[in-house]
């Protein structure tokens, strides 16, 4: 089974860490009440359909931890993090005992591109207090607010086009068509009898 492509990122990055897992889970605005029943379980990747994306790292990571929570659908309008921090009791090995320390919903509205934004989440007493940035970034070839615009650069038989800003197809110095693939003459060739295969020449 063909892997989908990847069409972008939502990063986070956090000054400070608690807790021997931190979960980070990507959910639809309006499902939130339906995948809040994952809140309680142990962290687990494997956790889709319902989220959009998920990361986990663990505490140790340190400030400075930046995750990458890679979607790969057109990046909505608005959604919902959820961040959980868990504590490991039984020693460290991988099946201890897990308890949630708190869990953190953010309602998530950023642009791909827009700088860094920093979410705080003020813990009730005896709980952890969070604070960590996110941002949201188009993987290479795609553009848009929604991340939704392919565009890819080719200088090939087939064509010689770029992309701007914008993700619109531009053909490069020297070429024209459609498919960029059309090499323009030196001012003065004969269209008829002349004619060029490489631009700014004639033969």
């Amino acid at each position: 089974m063909r892997e989908r492509r990847r069409m972008g990122e939502l990063h986070l990055q956090r000054p400070h860490a608690a807790g021997n897992f931190v979960r980070y889970l990507l959910l639809p605005l309006l499902l939130l009440p339906l995948c809040g029943a994952s809140h309680g379980r142990r962290p687990s990747p494997g956790l889709r359909p319902c989220p959009l994306g998920s990361a986990i790292a663990r505490g140790e990571g340190g400030a400075g931890l930046l995750l990458s929570v890679a979607f790969d659908f057109a990046w909505p309008l608005w959604c919902s993090l959820a961040v959980d921090v868990w504590e490991q009791h039984n020693g460290t090995a991988p099946g201890g005992d897990l308890r949630q320390v708190t869990r953190a919903v953010h309602v998530i509205g950023d642009r791909p591109g827009e700088p860094w934004r920093t979410l705080h989440h003020a813990a009730a007493a005896n709980a952890t207090a969070l604070e960590y940035r996110v941002r949201v970034r188009c993987h290479a070839d795609y553009y848009g607010a929604d991340c939704k615009r392919w565009c890819r650069r080719r200088d090939d038989h087939f064509g010689h086009s770029e992309c701007d800003a914008h993700g619109r197809k531009e053909c490069m110095p020297g070429w024209a068509g459609e498919y960029c693939d059309r090499a323009i003459c030196r001012p003065g060739c004969d269209s008829l009898h002349g004619g060029c295969d490489v631009p700014g020449q004639c033969r």
